[in-house]
């Protein structure tokens, strides 16, 4: 477990960096959000998370990344969406999502 600490923690420290430099980081903003979300500080990762859904809310990977520190924090409801949308970007990645 201090391995996985150490490496959020690190994951944090140089996002914060990008972030001053690159504050609209979209990847950068998921990437610390993730890591505050994998040590246990959801309100962190939920704002990250949000804050990158506002400025890339069609992207797949921010959706999911979201989504996954929301079935987390114990929302049924958001678990459901999560699950649709599970989906949704798996077959929009595969090619199925494409419009005819």
């Amino acid at each position: 477990m201090a391995c996985c600490w150490w490496h959020a923690n690190r994951a944090i420290e140089d996002s914060d960096k990008v972030l001053v430099i690159e504050p609209d980081n979209v990847e950068i903003l998921v990437s610390r959000g993730d890591a505050f979300g994998q040590l246990g500080d959801l309100g962190r990762a939920m704002a990250d998370l949000n804050r990158a859904v506002a400025l890339a809310p069609d992207k797949p990977t921010v959706l999911l990344a979201r989504g996954q520190v929301e079935s987390r924090r114990g929302d049924l409801a958001v678990e459901a969406t999560l699950a649709a949308t599970r989906w949704g970007a798996a077959a929009f990645l595969q090619g199925h999502g494409r419009p005819s």
